[in-house]
């Protein structure tokens, strides 16, 4: 019997995040889940998080210090009602306690810090003022503001980084310093731009209001960002797709960190009881407002006797149904996979593959073709 099987995988881990259990935090997990918590804002995860930090060895990097705290403080204005129950039973060590006390002091509950810990620093009388106010002369203050902006999605912070970009601003009384600290600031909002939708709408909406040297660093950023785009030999507009046939036991390469290059190989001619993965990858599909993606595809396989394989057509398949950060990084079906497995009695000869992606909030489509031959 021909058997094409469609894999309904819960293990799209790479590219859409799993939020059915709290991520076991460490050294190497935490950044991606800080930097990416704006997009579903999942507080069922702030607690462990907390417990985190208050175990954590800030003497072995002491520069997490302000990021965390601007995190927390940020997530803390977002749900008051639940800063206490996240705070209450936590055992800080003495720099984590300071971290989370400044935190607590910024979000605006200070009195926490006393019912709590049992501790009165010397801030918590003072009156906390926004971090939308706070002054921006550091790196550490810029570095703040991409922290509430990853805890809330606000760009109205790192929007003020913008400001920066004057070259007559002073930051020290060192011109060598201040310049540097300019090319940094450019360097960040850029990075930021190719990782965050929210960044780059952003900053195109600052760079058709502002003007002079600031409006021509923002446009040359864009275009510098556009140009790293991945643009395939087929795309519909923006919207571009890839299709690969491999050896089904490599499917797990697709979870390697995105760092490390997945070693796989297509498959051209394969031999009865081979399995292969009909893998789709696009990129530039449209997001909603609320950053939402909505890609599927429909699938057909053409035996070499012209006839539909196996159960025929397959229909709007789901390859992408999430919120996602980013447009422009390349992801996956493996939400919806879907797998062929020859048979010793399929006829030989050439297999032909066809597949539509369907960006469905952009309504775009893609049309993808590959052949496959099965040989003795």
């Amino acid at each position: 019997m021909n058997r094409l099987i469609v894999l309904l995988l819960c293990c799209y881990a790479v590219l859409a995040p799993a939020r059915a259990q709290a991520p076991v935090f460490n050294d190497k997990t935490v950044g991606h889940w800080m930097t990416h918590y704006y997009v579903d804002k999942d507080v069922g995860q702030v607690g462990a998080f907390v417990h985190w930090i208050a175990a954590y060895d800030f003497v072995k990097n002491p520069s997490f210090r302000t990021p965390a705290s601007g995190f927390l403080a940020a997530v803390f204005m977002d749900n008051p009602g639940l800063v206490r129950g996240w705070v209450s039973d936590a055992q800080p060590n003495a720099e984590a306690k300071s971290v989370i006390e400044r935190a607590l002091w910024f979000s605006g509950r200070a009195d926490l810090i006393s019912q709590v810990f049992h501790d009165t620093p010397p801030s918590a009388p003072a009156k906390p003022f926004p971090l939308m106010e706070l002054t921006l002369n550091t790196p550490a203050s810029w570095e703040v503001m991409w922290t509430a902006f990853s805890a809330t999605g606000d760009t109205a912070y790192p929007a003020r980084l913008i400001d920066l970009l004057d070259d007559r601003i002073a930051f020290t009384h060192d011109a060598q310093v201040d310049a540097a600290y300019h090319q940094d600031i450019a360097r960040s909002l850029e990075a930021n731009m190719a990782q965050h939708e929210l960044i780059l709408r952003m900053v195109r909406q600052q760079a058709q209001q502002r003007t002079g040297v600031v409006q021509q660093k923002l446009q040359a950023m864009i275009t510098r960002v556009e140009a790293q785009r991945l643009v395939t030999n087929d795309c519909d507009g923006e919207f571009c797709g890839l299709l690969a046939l491999i050896n089904a036991n490599d499917l797990k390469e697709l979870d390697k960190p995105s760092d490390e290059t997945p070693a796989f190989h297509e498959m051209h001619f394969v031999k009865p009881g081979a399995n292969v993965a009909v893998t789709l990858a696009f990129t530039g599909m449209s997001l909603a407002d609320d950053l939402s993606a909505d890609v599927s595809y429909d699938i057909k396989i053409v035996r070499p006797d012209g006839a539909l394989y196996a159960d025929g057509e397959h229909k709007d398949l789901t390859a992408l149904k999430s919120k996602v950060a980013q447009r422009f990084r390349l992801y996956d079906n493996r939400s919806g996979l879907l797998t062929i497995s020859f048979e010793p009695t399929d006829p030989r000869g050439l297999y032909q593959v066809e597949a539509v992606l369907k960006d469905n909030i952009g309504g775009k489509t893609v049309t993808l073709r590959k052949g496959i031959t099965l040989i003795d």
